[in-house]
């Protein structure tokens, strides 16, 4: 096909340097892209430190609400002790009171006993006081009988003031115990209130905590989905920018192109080439772009694994901590086991001793009995040392074994990180065009230092650890050599202290039986609860797997199953999630909300249910 082209060598040569402007416009935008990416994950990094910060004020203000409600309680709890001990004391003084009523009681009883014995003889006498007046100057011979009612008279008289006395002190006595009974009814109702008014401000408290808690995790979702919206406008506004600069270039081009095959001059060959070196560079320059960013996810990524794998590594550091300190407590424990069993060594050394120079005074049946039974419990008791030496051992072989592991992984992980090629989605990467992002301050390194620090540190307590070991078996082995060759006699407190730590260890036993059968029962009320106030059976299947069971199934093969991530919760595919209708699966694809895909399953289900 021959064109009729126009052009002189001038206008092609601009044209030439039009199309280098603009390739040299897309370098620049690309350069301006790679920018941006930089400091958006600037950015991203100083949101992550804020939101940090912030998660750290908030767990601080929630341990110091803590800590004011333990501090309230506490208080309330001495104010409930003083308060039973001055109810304690006024139930004692109630009580002395009813013993001296009844003291009382009795001795106006006995005395108006007595009055009535008195009153009797007076009348067996037949002598009435008015008689004994009036006879009292008459005759000697009646001299006797007037003195006698003069002195039972007097004797009435006597024991009715001493009645009326006593029923006065019965009366005083009476109402200080209705006063006391008074005061006590109204400190306890005043102490019932102000104990009410209490527990209704610890519940507010509570609730309030409670409240906190909700909106620290709503905040965090909010957070969350805020940043996903984020990334996935930022990515919009990249592709929109893409597609805007695409446009402009090819309007720019454009007439070039269309004067270039209306030229007389250049061939049809040349604007073919010259076409294809167009189309070449441009789509360089968006292979270059889609590199650009599939590098920014990968590094993204990366980011993400090395905070878990940074945290996975406090928490093995905090579980390695755990057990050096259980296994220091432990090793203090037997040290402190052998420095007693030194001196009990020393004890039976000066018996054995004090045994040779008064052996005479033995039986040698006797002594040879009591030798065999007390070697018989050394040797028990080396037993369970030597038993309790290799429990050690093994811990320690175990813990060596964590650490080795540890290390090869940290080791693979390296070597996975520097022998990693430099690639994007699996495309290779020409390193002429490629710029790769050194971080000045490396989290990752400076966590593999402290981890290097802390496994040598763990080391050195290891083999000090094992030299203790070595050392008490050395002392037991020469404690036992030492009461086979001489007969001791075994100390009773020894064998009290064993007997009380058998005792101690039988307690936690039973202790810790019943702490597990306690929480087995929450367990499994709590999981009944949930399966009654959810509509479904959550079992853990696997590591970080869980499978979903719904009470309306039609069969037991009817589940769901979840895979727990960094990510979030993300649902695997079985039988029963593939069958499930596209507007069910469009609250979990679309909207991202997991309770309002389960709900829908569930209605979905009982209206199944309750047609058929």
């Amino acid at each position: 096909m021959a064109v009729d082209i126009s052009v002189d060598s001038s206008e092609f040569s601009s044209r030439l340097a039009g199309v280098e402007r603009q390739r040299d416009f897309l370098l620049e935008q690309v350069e301006r892209l790679d920018k941006e990416l930089k400091d958006t994950l600037e950015s991203l990094t100083k949101a992550e430190q804020q939101h940090h910060t912030r998660m750290k004020d908030l767990h601080a203000q929630m341990q110091s609400a803590r800590e004011a409600l333990a501090k309230k309680e506490a208080e309330v709890t001495a104010k409930d002790q003083q308060r039973l001990a001055e109810s304690h004391k006024h139930k004692r003084r109630e009580l002395e009171l009813e013993g001296e009523l009844k003291t009382t009681a009795a001795t106006v009883k006995r005395l108006r006993s007595k009055l009535r014995t008195i009153e009797e003889q007076r009348a067996g006498a037949g002598v009435s006081p008015a008689q004994a007046t009036a006879t009292s100057s008459s005759s000697s011979s009646s001299l006797s009988p007037a003195l006698v009612s003069k002195d039972a008279v007097g004797e009435q008289q006597r024991q009715e003031q001493r009645i009326k006395e006593l029923e006065r002190r019965l009366a005083v006595a009476v109402e200080e115990k209705e006063d006391a009974e008074k005061h006590h009814s109204g400190q306890h109702l005043r102490t019932i209130r102000r104990l009410q008014d209490e527990v209704r401000q610890l519940k507010q408290g509570r609730e309030s905590a409670a409240l906190y808690k909700e909106k620290l995790a709503s905040a965090q979702k909010q957070l969350q989905r805020k940043t996903e919206q984020l990334a996935n406008l930022e990515t919009q506004t990249h592709d929109y920018d893409d597609l805007k600069a695409f446009h402009t270039t090819w309007r720019k081009i454009a007439p070039f192109v269309r004067r270039f095959l209306f030229s007389d001059d250049v061939s049809e060959d040349q604007v073919l080439e010259s076409l294809r070196t167009m189309q070449s560079d441009l789509l360089l320059c968006r292979n270059r772009a889609q590199q650009f960013e599939l590098e920014s996810k990968a590094l993204q990524q990366k980011l993400s694994s090395a905070h878990a794998q940074l945290e996975q590594a406090h928490t093995k550091e905090s579980e390695m901590k755990a057990s050096v300190s259980a296994l220091e407590s432990r090793a203090a424990a037997l040290e402190r086991q052998c420095q007693y069993l030194r001196s009990e060594r020393d004890k039976v050394q000066d018996l054995s001793m004090k045994m040779v120079e008064h052996q005479e005074s033995f039986s040698k049946a006797t002594a040879e009995q009591k030798v065999s039974k007390h070697l018989k419990e050394y040797q028990e008791h080396h037993k369970k040392l030597e038993a309790e030496m290799l429990r050690l051992q093994g811990t320690l072989a175990e813990r060596e074994k964590e650490l080795e592991r540890l290390k090869r992984e940290r080791d693979s992980a390296m070597n996975t990180d520097a022998d990693e090629p430099a690639t994007a989605a699996g495309e290779t990467v020409d390193p002429r065009r490629t710029k790769i992002l050194h971080l000045k301050s490396n989290p990752i390194a400076w966590a593999e230092e402290a981890r290097k620090t802390e496994i040598s540190r763990l080391k050195q307590e290891r083999d000090h650890l094992r030299e203790q070991l070595a050392k008490g078996a050395a002392s037991t082995a020469g404690a036992l050599l030492v009461s086979r060759s001489k007969g001791s006699v075994v100390d009773p407190k020894l064998q009290d202290r064993v007997k009380e730590l058998e005792r101690e260890v039988e307690q936690r036993d039973i202790r810790l039986k019943r702490l597990k059968e306690v929480f087995n029962n929450n367990v499994r009320e709590f999981r009944e609860a949930c399966y009654e106030l959810l509509g479904y059976q959550i079992d853990v299947v696997q590591a970080s797997r869980y499978r979903l069971h719904s009470m309306y199934a039609e069969s037991a093969d009817d589940y769901l199953l979840f895979a727990s991530s960094p990510q979030g919760l993300q649902l695997l595919e079985t039988q029963f999630s593939a069958s499930l209708d596209e507007r069910i699966l469009a609250n979990l694809h679309r909207f991202h909300s997991i309770p309002a895909f389960l709900s829908a399953i569930t209605v979905d289900l009982f209206s199944k249910s309750t047609m058929a």
